[in-house]
């Protein structure tokens, strides 16, 4: 279930609506925005906008994160977070070990070619290991996609808004641990360290 937006947000009728364009973008860039911060990254800004020609300009800039590794889960999370909201977590289980850019909608293909000249990152790991932090931090990639969905002058969020966004409803988190619980039983990979330290530690703050 999505999480429920607040009914003062003003396309509050597009989220959770996988037929949204808008939502199904939101979602991607909100997948690499919090995955990041839960592998204790950071990124400058992420971005969800109608460009001049009516198409979606949509991006995660400047993402900093402690590994090789890590880079790779986050450029992952964004195209497997949009299949949780598009088709649901069955089809991201059959995906993970084949992102394709028709199939996730992911335009970090380019992005993973890079990575995967560095014979240090498994790919396949880092795919398996974005699978189940997306499972596991869907509502509050939810919650961050609705974030990025708000009319703003800036027309962008940097990492700190996002983390106050995550801040301020405890319910998704309460969430998430629950989902981490029953990652393995649903046929992914077990939660790493990180995401299990990232949700533990914010549950004990709610």
């Amino acid at each position: 279930m999505p999480t429920s937006p607040s009914p003062s947000h003003p396309r509050a009728h597009l989220i959770g609506n996988p037929r949204s364009h808008l939502w199904l973008k939101a979602v991607h860039e909100a997948g690499h925005a919090v995955v990041c911060l839960a592998v204790g990254g950071t990124f400058s800004y992420a971005t969800l906008r109608s460009s001049a020609r009516d198409q979606m300009a949509a991006h995660v800039g400047g993402v900093k994160c402690p590994s090789p590794h890590l880079d790779a889960v986050v450029t992952c999370a964004g195209g497997l977070a949009q299949l949780h909201a598009d088709r649901g977590a069955r089809a991201v289980h059959r995906m993970h070990g084949a992102l394709g850019a028709s199939d996730s909608g992911c335009g970090d293909l380019g992005w993973l070619a890079e990575l995967s000249k560095d014979k240090t990152v498994d790919l396949d790991a880092a795919i398996r290991s974005a699978a189940t932090a997306t499972a596991v931090l869907k509502p509050l990639i939810e919650v961050a996609a609705a974030a990025l969905m708000e009319p703003k002058p800036l027309r962008a969020l940097n990492d700190l808004e996002i983390v106050m966004a995550l801040g301020m409803r405890p319910d998704p988190w309460i969430v998430a641990a629950e989902l981490m619980l029953e990652a393995e039983s649903i046929d992914y990979s077990p939660p790493d360290k990180w995401l299990i330290r990232y949700v533990r530690e914010h549950l004990d703050a709610v």
